[in-house]
């Protein structure tokens, strides 16, 4: 297994994240906690082959997460089904600090 890691700054700018791939055996977001990153004051929004807006309540504003948290998915028995698509980011606030983690087979 291979583990892609990275840590983006997010904007009011959607950012495609994660593009598709068939290998993918998990996935994590993670919104760090203030402590870690001080300006964490906002929201961010999780799109799933789309780039979400930032507005609560509306169709198109994927999975919102607040700092200290995380969406994620993985395949725990091989008959398991995960996203296998592109992951969108947005933030609330300027300079939103996540991390971002992929787990692919080889």
């Amino acid at each position: 297994m291979a583990t892609f890691q990275n840590f983006f700054a997010i904007g009011t700018t959607p950012v495609k994240v994660l593009s598709y791939n068939l290998r993918r055996i998990s996935w994590r977001v993670t919104f760090l906690s203030s402590a870690l990153a001080a300006g964490n004051t906002g929201r961010v929004h999780v799109g799933r082959n789309f780039a979400p807006n930032t507005v609560v309540g509306d169709p198109n504003s994927g999975d919102g997460i607040l700092q200290s948290s995380e969406v994620k998915e993985a395949k725990v028995f091989e008959n398991d089904t995960i996203f296998l698509g592109d992951l969108w980011l947005t933030a609330s606030a300027a300079n939103q600090q996540v991390s971002i983690e992929e787990v692919t087979k080889d």
